[in-house]
């Protein structure tokens, strides 16, 4: 016996020959499905789906570099605030049936509220569609992925905009002030999220999943624990119960009267979801919902004045993360510690085993201490 051993070459692989991209993206779906997150799941399937439209009935396995720099430059004028689909629609209200996006031989500027994608949005499609085509050159579909170059350029190009949100990656802070003006506008299905968030370091996927189920809300002991729920993001590793102070409480009752009153209930007369938070037509929030809410506050925003719709730079725009932003800064502010801080926001400790109940006993003193208060 000798080494080194002779080898000889694997048998060619028979490769599926995709015949529609249609085909071709329920394949890759599938793929994402099996081994990606959720949230990773939504986003890539949205824009993949938009990049295989475009197309039309052109396989997207035969595109080249060209192609896909033709890509980015359609894609550069379209309307942020244009959102396609079977029922196109405007996120500031404006008449569609008028929109120049669905309107040919009217330039795009005709509009008054129109507004060009942001590059890091371009940039967010094209990482996709590299990772799409990363896909397919690994399964042998195709012999090299034709977006790596485009990227690079992309890149090159907008090196400034790209320096320049890594030196302000913030949104826009709330202030008391701010965060008063909001959840008083906003109506109160969307108001006690903000409250909920702002004043519980809660994220927005965190809110939607607690439950009125008694072992996991007690009104009169004045704390909520966050559920798990199969499919829902769980980045919450640590501390999941939150404490109610006067002010939630105050907000919870108006909040419950109103839930009693619009939940939908069965022929029964029995509530169809023990979910906390319901939205405006009395039914459980999607987790798909979570991509509207972020649309939802910037309209809340208008409403009071804190934004005017024209803001490009992400620093003078709100978001939900500001919420969550406004808690931790207010715990700093008052000089919480950054083990309290980690408790307060459910992160995990470094070297914790326990799953936070030696804190447990602690909340309500952290939350009398370091809890935010609106107003």
């Amino acid at each position: 016996m000798t080494w080194p051993q002779q080898l000889t070459k694997a048998p060619d692989s028979n490769v599926h020959v995709y015949v529609s991209n249609d085909e071709i993206r329920d394949a890759y779906l599938a793929h994402l499905k099996a081994h990606y997150a959720h949230n990773t799941y939504r986003g890539y399937s949205s824009d993949i789906t938009v990049f295989l439209r475009m197309w039309g009935t052109t396989l997207v396995t035969t595109l080249g570099q060209p192609d896909i720099e033709h890509f980015v430059q359609a894609m550069a004028p379209k309307c942020n605030r244009f959102q396609p689909g079977a029922n196109p629609s405007c996120r500031i209200g404006l008449d569609i049936q008028r929109c120049p996006m669905l309107l040919q031989g009217v330039e795009y500027t005709a509009c008054p509220g129109y507004q060009p994608l942001d590059i890091v949005a371009i940039w967010s499609y094209l990482r996709t569609i590299h990772s799409f085509y990363e896909w397919l050159r690994e399964g042998g579909y195709v012999p090299l992925n034709p977006v790596t170059g485009p990227m690079r350029r992309f890149r090159r190009l907008h090196k400034g905009t790209f320096d320049e949100r890594r030196r302000k990656p913030r949104r826009k802070r709330f202030t008391q002030r701010d965060l008063q003006r909001l959840v008083h506008g906003a109506p109160i299905h969307r108001a006690i999220l903000y409250v909920l968030m702002a004043k519980c370091f809660l994220r927005i996927h965190e809110v939607l999943k607690l439950s009125l189920a008694p072992s996991h809300f007690n009104l009169k002991e004045c704390w909520i624990d966050i559920p798990d729920v199969p499919g829902w993001p769980g980045k919450r590793q640590g501390n999941k119960r939150i404490i109610m102070d006067g002010e939630l409480q105050l907000w919870m009752h108006r909040y419950l009267d109103w839930r009693d009153e619009h939940v939908k209930r069965d022929e029964n007369g029995n509530q169809l979801t023990d979910r906390l938070t319901v939205n405006q037509f009395g039914r459980a929030w999607a987790l798909s919902a979570v991509a509207n809410l972020r649309t939802a506050i910037h309209k809340d925003c208008r409403k009071v004045g804190l934004m005017d719709g024209g803001e490009r730079e992400r620093q003078s725009r709100y978001g939900l993360h500001g919420l969550r932003g406004y808690a931790t800064k207010w715990a700093r502010d008052k000089r919480a510690t950054d083990a309290e801080l980690q408790v307060l926001r459910g992160d995990l400790a470094p070297g914790a085993i326990d799953p936070y109940d030696f804190a447990l006993d602690r909340l309500p003193e952290l939350y009398a201490r370091l809890g935010p208060q609106i107003d």
